[in-house]
């Protein structure tokens, strides 16, 4: 039998008119915040123990010390350091083109070897043209008559209030203004103890606008099972994420919140274990080119100053990550790894 419309409009519940289709009834999705909060504060506890939630710093460190390098080289070599986010083409950075900032020709000379060194994943916008980013932050520093860089640095972290100052320096340069700015900040702070630090995530306003702003963001929606993608509900899991840590008694300062996002929400996906940054770290030592030797030597001896033993791959047999400790091995080779790091 066949209804008019108006018929099926006047007989709503009739028995010949055809239900819908039900529903499927489909399982709720938990978080792994809401389903793992004592995993990932038992991760964060390691994390921290083992050195491995920020473990360039401390090596850092010790390279500074162990060259012997005053305020002004250290502050060079930290300036290749955050161009490359690799400690072993910053090294060699620094072999090629002195301990001082050099002229900018001298650059320009070097220009191919210079951009033929291996950088991870934070700088692939600038791959193959680091060089040219090196040229550009001297060329930015000679408008101010030949400043150090102590001084350049300075000026920008005293001015709007440090933090937003060290982002509008970087927002000049190609890149990614966001990472930019919080390793500055991560770097100046916890490797020369300048007193500068992060309000919040800033992930709102200006702040989102760079792209890398979506590696937290993005991570903290896995962690929290987030469908709504707005600039408020991002500082609001960000400030819950930290309450968290609070609760279990554990205070970490936004800046290094900022890398523990991340590396909680691989964990979680089976995609991270304790010692991995260092085991990546201990790879990167063989992917430069004609690393010279004294260079590696000085990275292992900062390495064993600044690592527990049982976490060295260069001590107990192993030359980088290992496949084996994911839990979830699908994510192997892909996690956190570029495709020129082959």
């Amino acid at each position: 039998m066949v209804y008019t419309e108006e018929e099926l409009t006047a007989r709503p519940y009739s028995l010949d008119r055809p239900l819908p289709p039900r529903a499927k009834r489909v399982a709720p999705i938990i978080s792994p915040m809401d389903a793992e909060p004592d995993e990932i504060i038992a991760f964060t506890r390691d994390l921290v123990a083992a050195n491995d939630l920020a473990p360039n710093y401390p090596v850092l460190r010790e390279i500074i010390r162990e060259r012997g390098w005053k305020e002004e080289s250290a502050l060079w070599f930290l300036l290749c350091y955050i161009t490359y986010d690799h400690i072993p083409s910053a090294l060699s950075a620094i072999r090629i083109l002195g301990d001082a900032a050099p002229p900018i020709e001298d650059i320009a000379e070097h220009l191919d070897t210079l951009n033929a060194l291996p950088v991870t994943i934070h700088r692939r916008y600038l791959a193959g043209r680091t060089g040219e980013q090196l040229i550009r932050i001297l060329d930015y520093r000679s408008e101010y008559s030949d400043t150090p860089m102590r001084r350049l640095l300075n000026y920008q972290v005293a001015s709007e209030d440090g933090f937003h100052g060290l982002y509008d320096y970087w927002r000049r340069f190609p890149g990614y203004h966001h990472w930019a700015t919080f390793e500055t900040c991560r770097t100046l702070r916890y490797v020369r103890g300048w007193d500068i630090r992060a309000p919040s995530l800033l992930l709102n306003g200006k702040f989102l606008h760079s792209i890398t702003a979506r590696n937290p963001t993005l991570a903290l929606q896995r962690l929290y099972g987030a469908k709504n993608r707005s600039i408020p509900l991002y500082a609001r899991l960000g400030n819950m994420f930290r309450e968290t840590l609070l609760s279990a008694l554990i205070y970490l300062d936004w800046e290094l919140i900022d890398i523990l996002i991340p590396k909680a929400d691989a964990f979680t996906r089976g995609a991270y274990y304790v010692g991995y940054a260092l085991d990546e770290m201990l790879a990167h030592t063989r992917r430069v080119r004609d690393f010279h030797p004294d260079d590696r030597d000085l990275i292992f001896a900062a390495r064993a100053a600044s690592f527990d033993p049982a976490y060295l791959g260069e001590v107990s047999g192993w030359k980088g990550v290992r496949a084996s400790r994911f839990a979830n091995p699908k994510y192997w080779p892909r996690i956190l790894r570029p495709k020129w790091f082959a």
